[in-house]
């Protein structure tokens, strides 16, 4: 063999021992008994560390080999494919990084803490700092970004707040998974309103009916949506009737109510006049609605006069005594 083939041979030699000196790798016969593996896709692990099985096939026997920690429930780690080969190869696997390969990533599993669960707890808080006020909240993005662990509860916690009673304005910490003292925390940002109930109707009622109890419902709404003339009580509506059609499930204001109309205008009514043990019946018709209690002006078929009367049944009136002559009513 000539000098320049040996100087050529001697080169690569020198070359392949120094690479594979650097990765770890045996160059013994034992080399050619290591378990060949190969890096696995889609990295994710759910535990606090990584083994070398969790990034190589062919690494099982290797499975409790700890190459780093694990990241934080849903973030991702970059691992250097040198660092592992040279691992690998201390515990006889062979396996090589692919040329321009610079990082394997690996992704911790997690749970993401439901929104929901985020902002009652919030609620919670708020009415803490606020006597037990009902409120409403809504928070800046709406987008859950706490993580737990696959083995942990999903749970949340407040763990300070900032919050402004003039605008509503707040700003929280919360952490996930609750009472851990190493749990994630998260700065959030909202808005809160009092709330309060008032009763609407579980119906559309019509002018003429009567409201009762079983056509009352209950709505929760913002106190800045409540004015003052809605109905707030649920006593101002029962016994009542629309002045016109109310829809069901929409604040009322009182201007919207009147007692229901037991004596329409220009229908015949029976007038009753009694005092003391005097008790006189006349026809008459009524010059104007009447609903129970209400006072109107009925007139006298046969004196053609018109006289003032409470309505206290449908077709039916008393008539006041006071200022009435018995002649208003037989003449």
């Amino acid at each position: 063999m000539n000098r320049s083939l040996k100087n050529l041979l001697g080169v690569g030699i020198v070359a392949a021992s120094l690479a594979t000196a650097t990765l770890g790798v045996p160059t013994s016969t034992a080399d050619a008994q290591a378990m060949m593996a190969t890096l696995k896709q889609s990295i994710i692990i759910d535990r606090p560390v990584i083994t070398l099985s969790d990034l190589l096939d062919g690494a099982e026997t290797a499975e409790e080999v700890v190459v780093a920690h694990a990241p934080a429930p849903g973030d991702r780690l970059a691992l250097n494919p040198i660092a592992i080969a040279r691992i690998a190869a201390s515990r006889g696997i062979r396996w090589m990084p692919p040329a321009g390969m610079h990082r394997i990533t690996v992704t911790r599993a997690s749970a993401i803490v439901p929104m929901a669960d985020i902002m009652a707890e919030i609620e919670l808080a708020l009415s803490d700092r606020t006597n037990g006020k009902d409120m409403e909240i809504e928070v800046a993005g709406n987008r859950s970004t706490l993580h737990v662990a696959t083995d942990q509860l999903p749970t949340v916690e407040v763990i300070s707040m900032d919050f402004a009673p003039r605008t509503g304005r707040f700003s929280v910490i919360v952490s996930a998974p609750a009472g851990d003292p190493s749990a994630r925390r998260e700065r959030l940002h909202g808005r809160a309103w009092a709330m309060a109930d008032i009763p609407v109707l579980s119906r559309t009622v019509r002018p003429g009916d009567e409201i009762t109890e079983a056509d009352v419902a209950w709505q929760r709404v913002r106190e800045t949506r409540v004015r003052r003339q809605t109905v707030v009580d649920a006593a101002e509506l029962i016994g009542m009737s629309p002045k016109r059609h109310i829809s069901a499930n929409r604040s009322i204001r009182i201007s919207d109510l009147q007692s229901p109309i037991m004596i329409p205008k220009g229908s015949n009514v029976t007038m009753v006049y009694r005092h003391g043990g005097l008790l006189l019946k006349a026809s008459g018709r009524a010059m104007e609605n009447g609903g129970r209690n209400d006072v109107i002006r009925v007139m006298n078929d046969r004196s053609r006069l018109t006289i003032e009367a409470r309505v206290t049944a449908p077709g039916q009136v008393n008539v006041l005594p006071a200022g009435t002559r018995v002649s208003q009513l037989t003449r």
